[in-house]
């Protein structure tokens, strides 16, 4: 590596800015620290609003102080380039994509030019200074390597390739709640073959992560269901009731085709109304979060078609139940302790039972009612703990300072706790996954690369960066923190979502519309929804991710300059 690198700057160096190359070595030196203390605290439960103030500054000299390798790496790409002959193509392999810093210290200083040089080193030299003010600030908030207890059992990454999937002996205590919709559902669908349109909503209303959408899915596969109903669709709606990605994706069920096969919302609507005509159809509407009169009545102009149809409306929402041709809603309520106890003991064990000395049933039920009794909160804990079986560290899992904070939301409480035992690595490509807007519905190959970009994912012996990427997302599925869509696609339940924003330390931001236009100066990551002009007086400082942002039609050539040298991502 470093003699290929040192191959590409066959010049003769017109100055030298003395100690430029020292301060990269410090500055190297400095940023493993940082890392290795950020990795270190991260992995302590720290409630002092002080010290947490202090890790994210730490957090934010760590990232300024990679922009500035990071330039460095730049420079030597460009100069690489610039030597080239005159006419000549740059062979494949003859440009240094991947430069280590140790690289870097050994060549840029001796070959940037006085301009560059002056500028770099006084980057590294205020970096260098406030490095020395946060440490400064270390010794008076007294932090020592014993504050703040230690988060046991953090698992190194045991990556597996098992999907998650919803099956029978992974559902407790619904069965009573799935006769019951099932039951409202049918209730005259085949009576009268002479009626010409029967529309009914019922709407299963319940809190975050208390089992509407594994409900709906039990509702939806049964056969019994299936045998009444001569179509059915199931689509996900989120916050933005949008009538034409729904329709067109009703019309992608029903049909079988997908991609685009009928462009356009009127030719869509026409294609589902000749689909349904005389037919009987169940459809499921998964995550209702607001829709008004006007696009409800919208949306249900090409089902007038059919001769009966039924709809499922899972949601947090009351107000959904207003719309017309609603029933009353059927709600889910906590499960009994005993369902509980039995959904713990299936994620955390797998369905192998406890063994001697490994926990106790005391812990487990206390466990579950620190959890609150919700379903999506005892899995994602459970599969935590099935890393680490051993009873004490369930004892320190139940007696964890963690459970006295957020004390008005349980889910909160012990999502965070299954957080923390992500391996950090983990924890970061999670995170990133909430920069998109509540619900979207992501690419995994996208995503993947996206955390190549940053230096999330790298390779490792024989594995591509791509393969453990693949691998890491399998693990996030594992422990609940994504869900599988359709195949090679993923999203991240609300709840969840808002756990990662959360956490996320005000580094990731999202606009969605001219209301939330202000832009935090200290982001890290950004999407702007098409459309909004607030990027045009944005001056981005520490940006590495931009989505969406309209750079070809708004903003000063400064301004697209300034972001596309800042982001190592850009769609």
């Amino acid at each position: 590596m470093l003699s290929a690198i040192g191959s590409a700057f066959n010049l003769t160096p017109t100055s030298r800015r003395d100690g430029l190359k020292e301060d990269i070595e410090k500055l190297d030196r400095k940023l493993r620290w940082i890392q290795a203390t950020v990795e270190e605290v991260e992995n302590r439960e720290i409630h002092d609003e002080a010290v947490k103030l202090w890790l994210q500054e730490l957090k934010c000299l760590a990232g300024d102080a990679e922009d500035v390798l990071d330039e460095c790496h730049y420079e030597i790409l460009r100069c690489q380039l610039e030597v080239k002959p005159a006419g000549r193509a740059v062979l494949s392999g003859q440009v240094t994509h991947s430069i280590s810093n140790s690289a870097i210290i050994n060549y840029v200083s001796s070959y940037l030019s006085d301009s560059v040089s002056l500028e770099m080193g006084e980057k590294i030299s205020q970096i260098n200074s406030r490095f020395d003010e946060i440490a400064r600030d270390r010794e008076a908030l007294r932090l020592t390597n014993e504050d703040g207890m230690r988060r046991v059992g953090i698992p190194s990454i045991n990556l597996s390739s098992t999907s998650h999937l919803l099956s029978k002996d992974g559902i407790f205590g619904r069965s009573h709640d799935k006769e019951e919709i099932i039951n409202l559902l049918c209730s005259g669908v085949l009576e009268d073959d002479e009626i010409k349109y029967q529309l009914k909503v019922i709407p299963i209303l319940g809190m975050g992560g208390i089992g509407k959408t594994t409900v709906a899915q039990m509702v939806y596969n049964d056969p019994f269901v299936k045998s009444r109903f001569d179509v059915k669709a199931w689509v996900y709606v989120s916050s933005e009731f949008d009538i034409i990605r729904l329709t067109k994706e009703i019309t992608e069920c029903v049909t079988g085709k997908h991609g685009n096969s009928f462009d356009g919302f009127s030719k869509n609507q026409e294609v589902l109304l000749n689909e349904l005509v005389g037919k009987r159809m169940l459809l499921v509407l998964d995550d209702v979060w607001d829709v008004t009169q006007d696009d409800w009545e919208t949306f249900f102009l090409p089902l007038r078609a059919a001769q009966v149809v039924r709809v499922l409306a899972t949601s947090r929402n009351e107000a959904v139940t207003e719309a017309s041709d609603t029933v009353s809603p059927y709600r889910l309520y906590l499960l009994p302790q005993r369902d509980c106890l039995k959904l713990f003991y299936h994620y955390a064990f797998g369905g192998e039972g406890m063994r001697e000395g490994e926990c106790s049933l005391d812990n487990g039920k206390e466990i579950i009612k620190r959890c609150g009794r919700l379903p999506l909160a005892i899995k994602c804990i459970a599969r935590a703990l099935r890393y680490n079986k051993n009873q004490y560290v369930w004892r320190d899992i139940l007696y964890s300072e963690l459970w006295e904070f957020d004390e008005f939301d349980p889910i909160f409480r012990s999502l965070k706790i299954s957080y923390y035992h992500l391996h950090p690595k983990l924890r970061d490509c999670f995170l990133f996954c909430s920069l998109f807007p509540k619900g979207s519905r992501l690419r995994k190959i996208s995503i993947i690369y996206m955390w190549i970009a940053h230096g999330f994912v790298l390779p490792k012996g024989r594995k591509s960066a791509e393969d453990i990427g693949e691998e890491y997302l399998a693990e996030l599925q594992l422990r609940f923190f994504i869900e599988p869509c359709t195949k090679g696609s993923f999203r991240l339940h609300d709840v969840i979502y808002d756990l990662a924003r959360s956490l996320s330390g005000g580094e990731i931001h999202t606009i969605m519309d001219e209301k939330s236009s202000e832009i935090p100066e200290k982001i890290r990551h950004l999407y702007i929804k098409k459309g909004n002009n607030s990027f045009q007086s944005f001056r981005p400082e520490r940006l590495r991710t931009l989505f969406n942002a309209p750079l070809s039609t708004h903003g000063s050539f400064i301004d697209l300059y300034m972001i596309y040298g800042q982001c190592v991502s850009l769609d």
